[in-house]
């Protein structure tokens, strides 16, 4: 039994998705893959409450990743897992048996709030045409729960949930709603100043430095008793992290809007990367062309479901349930983080190199990618070359053309302008170039099915090493 549940908004570029499904596009036996609203944290559990102004309460009853956890429980306990339950559940000859209840603490863990459930019912209703069930389910119909096969492809429901949270982006990001909706005046931001950043970071490492004093103390004291297992260390803090989530969305927005409104951002005409040592897994590169074919998908997509999502709704009665559409908006403003927003921020004060708002997640099936890739690097070298490389290794990205790339190729799709990318490498060291294909000659090389390729070439390489060895 295999359960695998997909985050519909992630669009970071470091987070790739790998689907269950196989190349063929068949699907193993007693598997399923479930798609949620969300990004990559908002259904591992990973953001707390008040992260971005989301999720405000005392317990964690509002985060979108409360309905994963129960799926992710309820489908493992019912291939037999053997989980917890509350006490209250356990049959009368179980009763005695207390490591199978729950505590209180554990139980509370598991609470959703109302105000969740709604909203995610009108993320099934409207994006997914499915009815509102009733509240609240019987334990009959809780019990008998399956997820509704879907219509479309997973391709085309990703791209289908992205267009609905576009058209959320276009009336927040680009209309400048954002600064006036309550989830961003609720986001942290006490370390945009830069004296409460200093005091902020100091706090952090001075708890650190606590934390190496004990593991120091648990090392004195296990080598002077002599004991023979090694002593289990402290946790350390987490790494430093400013809060300055104000500042984060403000300037996400910012790039949302220029790039929907065909505005010139900063650009930059070269980007590079090192590497210590060319690793043996398969490195990619990303046709650049798609990026123009996805932005005026997802751009029409966002633009014809606005006036839906955001249509003039009566005033709600006391009582009175609120509009699908107003508690899908009140999703996305409340329970659906913004990834990208976040992401790299601290390092280097901008958002993930080479990503953007526009850009469909990237799946892999098996051998085969959702999106057209070329290989740069497979078994421990540059492709081109034979014998893996020793040496710390920078690649190189430069654009021969540095104009307002997307309007220009938006004024001029037929001819398909869009930024060459020429991709070079060398060795950091040296400064040697290692030549790589450029221009039209690499773009033949992109191709959706990169498992084959790879496989290809490391076959090479192991018969060019062999070969050369003999000779």
């Amino acid at each position: 039994r295999c359960v695998h549940l997909v985050s519909t908004h992630e669009q970071r570029l470091c987070f790739p998705m790998d689907s269950i499904r196989r190349s063929d596009g068949t699907y193993p036996t007693g598997s399923t893959e479930v798609i949620y609203p969300g990004v990559h944290s908002d259904l591992g559990g990973g953001y707390p409450p008040g992260e971005q102004g989301k999720a405000i309460g005392e317990t964690d009853g509002l985060l979108l990743s409360q309905i994963a956890l129960h799926e992710m429980y309820a489908a493992a306990f019912k291939a037999g897992a053997p989980l917890k339950v509350p006490q209250s559940a356990l049959p009368n000859d179980l009763q005695d048996q207390l490591w199978r209840a729950m505590n209180a603490d554990i139980q509370r863990e598991f609470d959703i709030d109302t105000q969740l459930v709604n909203r995610f019912n009108a993320w099934r209703q409207v994006t997914l045409g499915l009815d509102m069930p009733k509240q609240p389910l019987s334990d009959e119909e809780a019990a008998r729960f399956e997820p509704v096969r879907a219509s479309v492809a997973l391709e085309q429901a990703m791209k289908n949930q992205m267009n609905w949270l576009t058209a959320w982006r276009i009336n927040r990001y680009a209309n400048g709603t954002l600064l006036g909706a309550p989830f961003f005046h609720e986001a942290p931001n006490r370390d945009a100043k830069k004296a409460h950043y200093e005091q902020s970071e100091k706090a952090q490492k001075a708890a650190q430095q606590q934390v190496e004093a004990k593991r120091k103390a648990q090392w004195n004291e296990f080598l002077r008793d002599g004991g023979k297992t090694p002593p289990l260390l402290m946790q350390g803090v987490p790494d430093f992290d400013p809060e300055t989530a104000q500042n984060q969305l403000r300037e996400a927005a910012a790039e949302f809007n220029s790039d929907y409104h065909g505005d010139q951002r900063e650009q930059h005409s070269r980007w590079q990367f090192a590497v210590d040592t060319v690793p043996r897994y398969a490195i990619y590169m990303l046709d650049d062309h798609d990026d123009l074919l996805e932005y005026l998908q997802m751009k029409a997509g966002g633009e014809a479901l606005v006036k839906q999502l955001f249509r003039p709704a009566p005033a709600v009665k006391p009582g009175q349930q609120e509009s699908p559409e107003s508690l899908l908006v009140a999703l996305y403003d409340n329970q659906v983080h913004d990834s990208r927003a976040w992401f790299m921020y601290s390092t280097l004060g901008s958002r993930e190199p080479l990503g953007g708002y526009f850009r469909y997640r990237v799946i892999y099936f098996g051998t085969v990618c959702s999106r057209p890739l070329s290989l740069l690097s497979v078994a421990g070298t540059v492709v081109g070359f034979v014998f893996p490389s020793s040496s710390r290794v920078l690649f190189l990205f430069k654009q021969k053309k540095v104009a307002n790339t997307m309007v220009d190729a938006i004024d001029k799709v037929s001819r398909s302008i869009a930024a060459e990318r020429e991709v070079t490498a060398q060795y950091l060291t040296s400064g040697e170039l290692i030549t790589l294909l450029a221009g039209p000659e690499y773009r033949k090389a992109f191709t959706h099915n990169v498992g084959e390729v790879t496989r290809q070439q490391r076959e090479f390489l192991k018969e060019r090493r062999l070969q050369m060895t003999q000779d």
